[in-house]
């Protein structure tokens, strides 16, 4: 499975890729969280 689909991303992030990974960088909740 490629790293850079939405599926692998889903796997890594259970609860949304982008609201995870920005919580986890430090940076504010995306305005349109997916």
């Amino acid at each position: 499975e490629e790293k850079g689909s939405s599926r692998y991303l889903y796997k890594l992030f259970i609860k949304g890729p982008a609201k995870q990974a920005t919580k986890l960088a430090g940076l504010p909740k995306p305005v349109k969280c997916i």
